[in-house]
């Protein structure tokens, strides 16, 4: 919640701290996601000895679970929930499971399957598109981690046109199959990851249309 809390406040009163917090954020990303360093954010404290660990699931990437959260619920209900748990459990001791199970209440969402998938399971944020054809194009989500994205479009007459979406995409599979619209003579995909979450890797992100690669 720390980390939330202060980059909200740096991004309005300090945007060059902010910046380079970021630029932090995207280091750790690149180094550390998805290696021996990266573990479920559930694992005891106790348990975890490699600085780079401590700082990855202490800082960012809790952050990063957050702001993929807030592409599922809203950033208005996100920090409505934030301040409602804190003022409900002031002066005790919640833990984790109690933050989940309030958000599923406040919510009304059964969001078990984006806690396990950011708390408990190993991973990493890494998307990639597989295939695309002039009518659709696949996108996989190789690191598991459920975040939003934008596809950005470029037309063969220059112009772009993008589409976002948010986390939920990812609720039923791993890999998804997204449509082209009809009257767009589309030349290139790329997408991109947003609200601030970084991936380990993004040189494959880009695709030319017709053209089908095998995941690794």
């Amino acid at each position: 919640f720390t980390t939330q809390m202060e980059n909200l406040y740096l991004k309005q009163h300090f945007p060059a701290v902010y910046k380079r917090s970021l630029k932090t954020d995207k280091h750790y990303a690149e180094h550390y996601n998805g290696t021996f360093s990266d573990v479920p954010l559930m694992v005891e404290s106790s348990q975890i000895t490699n600085r780079r660990t401590m700082v990855n699931n202490f800082y960012m990437k809790s952050n990063d679970m957050l702001n993929a959260l807030k592409s599922v619920i809203g950033d208005a209900n996100l920090s409505l929930y934030l301040q409602g748990f804190i003022q409900t459990w002031a002066g005790k001791h919640p833990t984790p499971y109690d933050f989940f199970n309030y958000v599923n209440h406040k919510s009304m969402v059964n969001l078990n399957w984006f806690w396990n998938r950011w708390a408990f399971q190993f991973g990493s944020v890494d998307l990639e598109i597989v295939a695309a054809t002039k009518n659709n194009f696949q996108v996989l989500n190789k690191g598991g981690r459920p975040v939003p994205f934008k596809v950005e479009m470029k037309l063969e007459d220059g112009a772009l046109y993008e589409e976002v979406y948010n986390a939920g995409i990812w609720e039923e599979n791993e890999k998804v199959t997204l449509a082209v619209p009809e009257h767009l003579s589309v030349q290139k995909i790329t997408l991109t990851v947003t609200n601030n979450i970084f991936e380990t890797t993004t040189s494959n992100n880009t695709l030319e249309m017709g053209v089908s690669k095998q995941a690794n």
